[in-house]
């Protein structure tokens, strides 16, 4: 019970900070450029569809990046770490409801992100012929993925800063859209951020 407590107080820490609104504005302005092109636009279905998700899938890491270093951030503004360091239930604790936060949110925003563009592609743009499962399997397996991305910024923000999470989440970005292209070939099994 003591974890729910820890985790419940890591949602109010960020109440005041635009990490909620990172989460929501970024996936709805992703859906409305990409909604607004596809209207016009002349490639198949299973294109658009596939470039989405690709696009999702090389801006995770940059923003992964930022929202690691705000949590970490914003944790050293409330007290230097002292209540990460000089809590009862001990560091450990403290660390594993941030994760949890964050890969809750993580989820939300891509949820959101991949259930409103299904709704505008599918009911407004009335494009989609793709079952829902597959868009289902699609965020689960995007969200699996990232995962060690968020385990590896929170470490970078806590020990090297905040500098070095958002740089590697931009090197990761670029990285994951160069491997999209011909040079990934066979490679991009092995690179988390891809």
């Amino acid at each position: 019970m003591k974890i729910l407590n820890l985790i419940k107080a890591d949602f109010m820490k960020m109440r005041r900070t635009s990490f909620y609104w990172i989460h929501i504005i970024m996936p709805i302005i992703g859906i409305i450029i990409f909604c607004g092109y596809y209207s016009s636009s002349v490639w198949a279905f299973e294109s658009k569809v596939l470039a989405y998700l690709e696009a999702i899938s090389i801006v995770f890491p940059f923003s992964i990046g930022i929202l690691c270093s705000m949590v970490v951030e914003q944790e050293f503004m409330a007290g230097k770490f002292k209540e990460i360091l000089s809590t009862e239930w001990g560091k450990r604790k403290s660390i594993l409801s941030k994760i949890i936060m964050l890969l809750l949110m993580g989820l939300f925003s891509l949820i959101l992100a991949i259930g409103v563009f299904l709704v505008g592609f599918q009911f407004i743009l009335k494009q989609n012929v793709l079952p829902f499962s597959f868009f289902v399997y699609s965020t689960l397996f995007i969200f699996a993925s990232q995962i060690f991305l968020y385990l590896f910024h929170l470490w970078l923000s806590f020990f090297l800063g905040k500098g070095a999470s958002i740089g590697m989440g931009i090197f990761e970005s670029l990285c994951a859209a160069l491997l999209l292209t011909g040079l990934g070939d066979g490679l991009w099994y092995f690179v988390p951020c891809v």
